[in-house]
């Protein structure tokens, strides 16, 4: 009886609720929040309306853990609806990887602590300095961001897909979602303080703790809000043609005219003594700096501004109160003035500064491209080991993996690939490919130069190719081994040789892709004009053609043990061992995943397709199943370990493998 009960208090409850949630391949979808016909008159508190029900108790926040590694669960009614699904919180990982943005040249947040540095990157990582000040990245599952904030009582992160705000209690190890927004544009909009906890939400401010049972939601009081920032007993809300400033905690403010050509407004600070000081976009050749010394009334720009560009985006305060500015894009510069703002100087790091700065001791931390953030003054903060997106991994053993940076680097980890140091002594070599032979032996290549190491990247002779070769691919094992140039030249290497000879082709020059398949001991070439199929098994003397049961043009192939895979130009995948003539496809008329740019196919029958923006697994069953965020990768790596790299040109993600089937 209480079953029957119970079913029948479900099906009342979803019928009451108006609009369930919409499955798909992810779970279930959150419908819209709904329009409500009355609206609280500008500055009325939504406590203080008729709207009780809209206020946003701790049903507010999702309390739920994020679900990032099990399918979406979600309850009936709305203040069940806990989990956050693929388009709410990507990369949805499922129990197969630990998932770790490496490096990461873009940084949307900074900010140091008693306990050290934080900085969260563009791709979702997150970056801690340990005990020493050496930079360590660590596990995250946080989707590309446009924000991150450090607060009084959470860490806070803005999606830059524009949903909800994620908020973690725990130093970033789980994250729960927020009742608000905080990534409508790239400017301040959260202030978490001792005093006071403010959300700027769109035209909407969210007065009180984030974990609080009671809060208040109030119409923002200047027109077209761009920023919201707080100080020493002052909220200030700046808007596009008016200025408020609140000295009660949102209660009341105080509304000027804005009196200065910045639009958007970006950051901004409050000292002790009333000084506001904003950053911004100014028109072309203006200060991207405004100041007021009485709290908003009257504003000034500086006279002596020493560069050229029109745009800031970050600023922060020394604790001897000298301030510093930067941007979050284009040419890198850094200006410092005096407590008051008036002399400004251009501080001229040796590292590259584009992004958010920060107060470290008594002078500044700055972001960089390369190595996360270094302190320019100031011994105690240490780049990144890997300082530098890498363009290719190999593993040389169980641990072990060594990888080409796109600047030039050569790196090695000892932890399957977590923590990375240079391999050897400021290598800046142009490789771009990297095979492993055997054990310490390794060969690299790049624009007409081959590069052979006998210690794990320590050292590398170095030798030019006779046509000057541009490698688009590298393939082969210990004794033979192959590289494709630009110029539709294949060049190969056997032991016996001992140099490099161009290879002679079944057709005229054309831009090819090989893959060594190491159980037939043959090279497998492709050309990617025709999308013709050939093999080899002794240095292109006999060339062997591999037969395509479908008329679709092939654009990539790649080869596990016995087994070849091949993508068409529309998307589908097909395979077949070595041992066979005939091609098995995966779908008859129609691609599982579009867009797809590289794949890989296992012996067990699982595959992995990496499209612009998720990578997805396909099981045996033939379900498809997004399990990350691309990253904006370009390509993926793929170890006999299974662990994944996402490489892309602005950061490097490793997908570490740790269960699953």
């Amino acid at each position: 009886m209480r079953r029957f009960s119970f079913i029948i208090g479900l099906v009342f409850v979803l019928s009451c609720e108006g609009v369930a949630p919409s499955p798909t391949p992810f779970g279930f979808i959150e419908p819209p929040e709904p329009v409500h016909a009355r609206e609280p008159n500008a500055g009325e508190s939504v406590l203080n309306s008729d709207h009780r029900g809209e206020v946003e108790r701790q049903a507010d926040l999702e309390r739920a853990r994020v679900q990032f590694h099990n399918p979406v669960r979600t309850g009936v009614t709305r203040t069940l609806w806990r989990s956050l699904d693929l388009p709410d919180q990507s990369p949805f990982l499922g129990n197969d990887y630990r998932r770790i943005v490496l490096t990461d040249e873009v940084l949307v947040g900074l900010e140091c602590t008693e306990i050290g540095c934080v900085a969260a990157s563009q791709s979702g990582g997150l970056f801690l300095t340990d005990s020493y000040g050496d930079w360590r990245a660590m596990p995250t599952q946080l989707p590309a961001l446009s924000r991150f904030y450090i607060g009084q009582d959470a860490w806070i992160a803005c999606p830059m897909s524009g949903r909800r705000a994620l908020l973690s209690q725990d130093a970033g190890q789980t994250w729960i979602r927020g009742g608000f927004h905080c990534s409508r544009n790239s400017a301040r909009s959260v202030v978490n303080t001792s005093e006071i906890t403010a959300v700027l939400d769109g035209g909407r401010v969210r007065i009180g703790g984030f974990f609080d049972d009671r809060i208040q939601w109030r119409y923002a009081p200047v027109d077209n809000p761009e920023c919201l920032f707080s100080g020493p007993g002052a909220l200030v809300i700046i808007g596009q043609t008016q200025v408020a400033v609140s000295r009660d905690a949102g209660r009341t403010y105080e509304i000027n005219l804005k009196d200065f050509a910045l639009s958007p407004v970006r950051d901004g600070l409050v000292t002790e003594k009333g000084q506001i000081i904003v950053v911004g976009e100014a028109p072309a050749g203006g200060v991207p700096v405004a100041i007021s010394y009485d709290f908003g009334a009257s504003w000034r720009q500086p006279a002596n501004w020493p560069g050229r560009d029109s745009r800031a985006d970050f600023i922060a305060r020394a604790t001897d109160g000298r301030v510093a500015v930067s941007k979050a894009s284009g040419r890198a510069h850094v200006f410092v003035a005096d407590p008051l703002g008036v002399d400004w100087v251009e501080l001229a790091p040796r590292e590259t500064s584009i992004g958010p700065i920060a107060s470290f001791r008594d002078d500044f931390i700055l972001s960089t491209t390369r190595g996360i953030a270094v302190a320019p003054h100031e011994r105690g903060i240490y780049r990144l080991g890997l300082d530098q997106p890498m363009q290719d991994v190999v593993a040389i053993s169980q641990f072990e993996y060594l990888g080409l940076g796109v600047f030039g680097g050569v790196y090695r980890s000892h932890d399957r690939g977590v923590n990375w140091y240079p391999a050897g002594p400021s290598h800046s070599l142009p490789f771009t490919h990297l095979l492993h032979l055997e054990d310490e032996r390794l060969i690299a290549a790049g624009a007409g130069l081959v590069g052979t190491s006998i210690d794990g990247g320590s050292t590398w002779s170095l030798q030019s190719t006779d046509n000057g070769c541009t490698v688009d691919w590298l393939a082969g094992q210990a004794t033979t081994h192959f590289m494709g140039c630009d110029d539709g030249h294949v060049l190969s290497w056997r032991h016996a040789d001992d140099r490099w000879r161009v290879l002679p082709l079944p057709w005229s020059a054309s831009a090819t892709q090989g893959v060594w398949s190491s159980e037939s001991a043959s090279l497998i070439l492709m050309n990617l004009d025709g999308g013709q199929l050939m093999t080899t098994v002794d240095h292109g003397q006999n060339w062997t053609p591999v037969e395509l049961d479908s008329e679709e043009r092939i654009v990539a192939i790649d080869s596990v043990g016995d087994t070849l895979s091949l993508r068409t130009a529309g998307g589908r995948l097909a395979w077949k061992s070595s041992g066979s003539t005939q091609w098995q496809w995966l779908s008859s008329d129609h691609a599982l995943v579009g867009d797809a740019i590289a794949h890989r196919r296992f012996e067990d029958g699982r595959w992995l397709v990496l499209d612009q923006s998720v990578i997805w697994r396909i099981g045996d069953d033939l379900q498809v199943m997004a399990i990350g965020d691309s990253g904006q990768a370009t390509r993926f790596k793929i170890l006999d370990s299974g662990d994944v790299f996402l490489l892309g040109q602005q950061s490097t993600t490793l997908l570490s493998r740790v269960g699953g089937h």
